[in-house]
């Protein structure tokens, strides 16, 4: 098996697509001791045009609708077919190309011919054997995974949509405020974990270039800023290199 050396620079170990070959996880414990399986990937996906986007749940993500995407997409060939990736909730009303879950409920809800295309941490993946295993072992919020495993699959360009994160500790960021398994309004809003997760994502690919549409003239996370293949674009800037 090829081994993959650590980047000491990252909390996150820079995985690809062409090299996994699975990894070992817990599957139960009984009397103090772990059951353990090496899981084997059961997608072994190379992006074909080395574009993705990712798509958070963020309210500026109702700027360009799903639709649009999709309708895009169909009259490309697979060279420049744009990989899509969602988040959790997403698949209430739309399919992106992969789908990152990290929540139970949600996952319990959603329909059984959706896990071929979902990635899932083990908690989840152990509860339901034909998703896909998530590699890494890198438990982090759903909007930082989908951009991790973008780069996995061996995008170059990643363009985050609708990664607004919680500006507004006052105001909760959601295109899905007040839905089923989603926060309420008065809920409080923190994004310091989910900046250190997607600032550690884009560090461990640094020949990756990330884009993050910012709802903002300016961007408020100077964390990322200064990372070098961190690129805050407009929504303008966002359809054009995105070739949306």
């Amino acid at each position: 098996m090829k081994s993959i050396t650590f980047n000491r620079k990252s909390t996150i170990q820079p995985l690809y697509s062409k090299d996994y070959q699975g990894e070992w996880i817990n599957v139960s414990m009984g009397d103090g001791v772990a059951d353990r399986r090496f899981i084997r990937p059961k997608i072994t996906f190379t992006n074909p045009s080395g574009n993705a986007i990712c798509l958070g749940n963020g309210k500026s993500r109702a700027d360009y609708s799903l639709k649009k995407i999709e309708n895009n997409n169909s009259l490309k060939i697979l060279r420049y077919y744009t990989v899509i990736y969602g988040c959790n909730g997403i698949y209430r009303e739309w399919q992106p190309d992969f789908l990152l879950s990290t929540h139970h409920l949600l996952t319990a809800q959603m329909p059984k011919n959706l896990h071929e295309i979902t990635y899932a941490y083990q908690e989840i993946f152990r509860r339901y054997p034909d998703i896909n295993l998530m590699p890494g072992n890198n438990r982090m919020d759903a909007g930082s995974s989908a951009a991790y495993l973008a780069a996995f699959h061996g995008a170059k360009n990643v363009f985050l949509f609708g990664y607004d994160g919680q500006p507004d500790p006052d105001e909760i960021n959601s295109i899905y405020l007040n839905t089923e398994h989603y926060p309420k309004t008065g809920d409080e809003g923190f994004d310091q974990k989910w900046i250190k997760y997607l600032y550690n994502v884009i560090e461990a690919y640094p020949e990756v270039k990330f884009y993050r549409v910012t709802p903002k003239v300016e961007d408020n996370y100077r964390k990322l800023l200064t990372l070098p293949n961190y690129y805050p674009v407009n929504f303008r800037q966002f359809i054009s290199l995105a070739d949306l």
